[in-house]
């Protein structure tokens, strides 16, 4: 059965591995579109995002909000300080709130992932530090909203200063947090389907050294052999 991503495959190999290339490549798209009616939402679902119905939880999806917003935040809350943009403020106030409300949804499913998903002692053991690093980043984030939505942060430089030092430290908490969740999913194999064992991902074959070289070093060791026994 044709899947959406088959159909965007030549995007990124032209064409080699459907023959037709972009011709064919459009023809089975718009064959994919017109059999989408034949099938249940479920299956509609699995042909148009199989990466998310492989997942056995939505967390890593959804942590990307939190991190984008957040992050964003407070480059353009910066940025707004440095260049004296007060309409610059607005636009950080709303990537604030709306990341604060994303972490809030990235922390509750977290704690679900974290009960639903197979791991050993020792991924457990970061897990439970990923799940602090994670109610850390949305108490701060509560703590700059409420304090930025209540009071006037940019009052004066002292404040100003004091509330990019918080939003800072917003950052790298969440730079801290996001390193644990990749230590769980790429070292420990937490909620992965891994495949690292399969015989067709076999580790490429080391550069051997090219022949010529080879033979360019053995004739230049005889032109010293044949010079020393000329002396």
């Amino acid at each position: 059965m044709f899947n959406l991503n088959d159909g965007f495959a030549f995007q990124v190999h032209g064409g080699g591995e459907h023959g037709g290339g972009v011709s064919e490549g459009l023809n089975d798209l718009l064959a994919f579109l017109s059999s989408l009616p034949g099938h249940s939402g479920p299956e509609v679902f699995n042909l148009l995002l199989p990466g998310i119905a492989a997942m056995a939880n939505i967390h890593p999806l959804a942590v990307h909000f939190p991190i984008a917003l957040l992050t964003l935040f407070f480059l353009v809350e910066l940025a707004a300080c440095v260049f004296r943009q007060a309409q610059w403020h607005t636009f950080a106030s709303g990537l604030l709130y709306l990341g604060t409300l994303c972490a809030a949804g990235a922390v509750y499913l977290g704690f679900q992932a974290a009960e639903s998903v197979a791991h050993d002692e020792a991924a457990h053991l970061i897990m439970e530090k990923h799940e602090a690093f994670g109610v850390a980043i949305l108490s701060l984030a509560i703590f700059l909203s409420v304090w930025r939505y209540f009071f006037n942060v940019h009052k004066n430089s002292g404040v100003q200063v004091l509330y990019l030092l918080f939003a800072a430290a917003l950052n790298l908490l969440i730079v801290l947090g996001a390193d644990l969740g990749g230590l769980m999913v790429y070292h420990h194999g937490v909620s992965v389907n891994a495949i690292l064992n399969s015989p067709a991902l076999s580790m490429p074959e080391p550069l051997s050294e090219p022949a010529h070289d080879h033979a360019h070093g053995h004739n230049h060791e005889h032109g010293h052999d044949h010079s020393g026994h000329d002396h």
